[in-house]
This record gives C-alpha cells, structure tokens and sequence, in this order.
C-alpha cells in the first residue's frame, strides 16, 4: 500500500511539528514513549485519511457494510483484511523495548522467530475475534478504530445515539478480550 521511505518521512514530518518552536527545556520533557506514539499517530492517520480519500473518490462516502470493494475488483473480505494488515503491522513495529530509541520501529528489525510467529497467531486471533462479533457491533469497531472515526460520526452513519456508540464499543471490546483469552491468544 504505502513505501517503507512514505512511512519513513510521515515519521520525521511528525517528529519536526513535535520539536518546532520548542525550548530546550520544553523538549525535555518529551520521553521516547511520547515521541513514538506521536509518531505512530501520524502514519496511522496518513493511512486512515488515505483510505477515506480513496473511499471518497471511489463513491462519495465511506462504504456501507456489504459495500466495501465493490467498485475496486476486490471483494469486501479482501479489503478489510488489507486495512487490518496495515494496521496491525504499524502497532507491531512499535512494539519497542525500553533500551529503543522512538524510531527504532521504523527500521527493518529481525524479530526472532518465536516472537513474529507469536505476533501473527495474535493478528489472526484478532481478525478472528473481530469476525465473530455480529454484524453491527463489527461495523461500529472498523469504523472507530480502523477507519478513525469519532463516536458521534460513527454514532450518524450507523443512527445511533453516541453513548449507544460507546456501550457496543466497550461491549465488542470486551467480547474480543475473551475471545482472545479463551483461545489463548493472552
């Protein structure tokens, strides 16, 4: 979807509007955990407003459920897995350890083999967690956390109040930790 080098200067541009007309002391108080979620942020939402630009483009609006693809040759199912992937790659780049630097997420790093296997058996147990929601609580999770939506626009698209919006989120949350739990994905 997007080049390595893309990532790479969404970072930087990132870390540039973080630093920009700071002080010394001001920039003190940045920590690596800060800097690297800050980051994070950033490629993530270059992605999300990517994608909604593209949704745009194709039809005016984001995709309803059932729609997702239909004018790309893709089919829904495949569509959502490349969002998921995407996703879930960037947050398992950022996985850094207290000795990492904020952008050591940003370099190519051989994980050993047990932790990708680990990593992938988590992704999977997810995308299959997040399969087994019904279909509204599923719709109103992509929408807030792969899509980036706030809860009131979540709560217009799918006419809902946004404190209903909240309890299916928390709910679906709750059903995919124990799912995860159950299958042994924690």
């Amino acid at each position: 979807m997007v080049d390595h080098e893309e990532l790479v200067s969404i970072g930087i541009i990132a870390v540039q509007s973080l630093i920009k007309g700071k002080s010394g002391e001001e920039l003190e108080k940045y920590n690596k955990s800060y800097i690297g979620t800050a980051v994070r942020w950033a490629i993530r939402n270059e992605l999300r407003n990517r994608y909604k630009w593209y949704s745009y483009k194709q039809g005016g609006k984001p995709e309803e459920e059932g729609e997702e693809g239909s004018s790309l040759d893709v089919s829904p199912e495949k569509l959502r897995e490349g969002i998921y992937e995407t996703i879930l790659s960037i947050d398992s780049m950022s996985d850094a350890s207290e000795n990492d630097t904020p952008f050591d997420f940003l370099k190519d790093s051989a994980a050993l083999p047990e932790e990708r296997l680990e990593l992938i058996e988590l992704s999977k147990g997810i995308k299959k967690a997040i399969a087994s929601l019904p279909p509204k609580e599923r719709t109103i999770v992509e929408y807030r956390f792969y899509r980036n939506l706030q809860v009131k626009d979540v709560a217009t698209y799918m006419g809902l109040s946004p404190s209903r919006v909240t309890r299916i989120v928390q709910s679906a949350l709750n059903k995919i930790r124990e799912y995860l739990i159950e299958k042994d994905h924690v």
